[in-house]
């Protein structure tokens, strides 16, 4: 639960660098899907776009971390 001050907490921040991770892992298997001619090219936005917004919220609210 946020504190007064902050939005997010750190619990927040371990889901966040928990959900990067496992985009990291998505884009492997994405990858080797492709390169396997199996076409991924909306799974592989939808990856592109989490991390963006996540790396937005990351840098936001827990900057340097």
């Amino acid at each position: 639960m946020p504190n007064g001050s902050e939005p997010l907490t750190q619990a927040d921040l371990e889901r966040i660098n928990s959900s990067l991770k496992s985009l990291d892992d998505a884009d492997s298997i994405i990858e080797r899907a492709k390169r396997a001619g199996i076409p991924l090219d909306e799974q592989e936005k939808e990856s592109r776009d989490s991390r963006a917004q996540l790396l937005r919220i990351k840098q936001t609210f827990f900057p340097g971390q």
